[in-house]
């Protein structure tokens, strides 16, 4: 795809998380303000990239980014950041996965959706894009807990000015929590009005994806990649067409995949299921939505019909609202049409 067409086109992002947002320079600014360094065991000050090569590597150096958000100004600060970052690419619209988890930070969640809040009204003032919220928890944490958090999203999302808040969802390492622990957790989640947003079929196998549809009745599955192993799966999934938020540069970074070419979405996309992408932790993996795009176009040589509906589905899977919808593909069909 032509990349200034791309740039014109107006794009969702429906599987991004927030913390996983953070860029080595937006890192940097929250430092300075706390008057803290940044050590080069997190990333590398000539490159300006983040230091690991490894799944583990990834995942040891989350927690310690993570420990620059510990207070609402540098939550703010990240929120606002995301939207100029989403701006830049023309991603009009995001679903924003937070992980909200009681005794995370030092700050309660009530301060914490307060400077989510604070960071997205600057944003949306400054550069134009905007996002909903999707509140997530790690499986790694007791169901008690799960249940605190979502409780807490329910209350908090009939305050209107919190209508932001429009999902549930659980991440993490998916050997640490299986569907069945949620299951009663997540028929809460959809008798509230919320999506059912669930990530499953990452690391694990097609079971997991099975037992998510029966157990979670997901609005959307993130990753799903796994379910190409299964092909009463792929039939099923194409029948229903549930949508799959996938996101092939994450999972090469994470080593599930040696290259774009081994990567199931060719697959997918031929077995004609219902995707979109979503660029999980973009900042943190040193990569851009834009950038995804464009080596499925160059690498794969995806047609662009084929990448134009991945983005249209991007809209269609959505949480907008239908006037939205509707006036994101005019102005898609409106930029096409002109292009052609």
């Amino acid at each position: 795809m032509n990349e200034e067409l791309l740039s014109r086109l107006p794009k969702t992002d429906l599987h991004v998380h927030l913390e996983g947002s953070i860029t080595p320079k937006t890192l940097l600014r929250i430092a300075d303000k706390q008057n803290r360094d940044v050590p080069a065991e997190i990333f590398n000050h000539e490159t300006m990239q983040f230091n690991y090569n490894t799944e583990q590597g990834f995942f040891h150096i989350y927690p310690l980014v993570g420990k620059f958000i510990q207070d609402s100004r540098s939550l703010e600060m990240v929120t606002t950041a995301f939207l100029e970052q989403q701006s830049e690419q023309n991603i009009q619209y995001s679903e924003v996965i937070y992980t909200a988890e009681q005794g995370n930070l030092d700050f309660d969640l009530d301060q914490q959706l307060a400077a989510i809040k604070s960071g997205r009204k600057k944003g949306m003032e400054e550069f134009g894009s905007t996002f909903n919220l999707v509140v997530d928890v790690g499986r790694q944490i007791p169901i008690d807990q799960v249940n605190e958090v979502l409780e807490w999203v329910i209350k908090r999302r009939d305050i209107g000015e919190n209508r932001f808040l429009v999902g549930f969802g659980i991440g993490g390492m998916e050997n640490q929590g299986l569907p069945q622990k949620y299951a009663k957790c997540f028929r809460t989640v959809k008798n509230n009005g919320l999506l059912s947003l669930p990530h499953a079929g990452e690391q694990l196998g097609p079971k997991i994806i099975w037992d998510t549809l029966h157990l979670l009745q997901p609005d959307r599955i993130g990753h799903g990649i796994r379910c190409v192993e299964d092909p009463k799966l792929l039939e099923e999934l194409n029948n229903r067409q549930i949508p799959i938020d996938v996101c092939p540069l994450s999972n090469l970074v994470l080593g599930y995949y040696p290259s774009l070419e081994a990567h199931p979405i060719q697959k997918m996309l031929n077995q004609d299921l219902n995707i979109s992408l979503g660029s999980d932790d973009p900042g943190i993996m040193n990569f851009t939505f834009t950038e995804q795009f464009l080596r499925l176009s160059d690498e794969l040589k995806i047609p662009d019909s084929k990448l134009v509906e991945l983005l249209r589905n991007g809209i269609r899977n959505s949480g907008l609202s239908s006037d939205n919808k509707l006036e994101m593909f005019s102005e898609v069909d409106r930029i096409l049409n002109a292009w052609n």
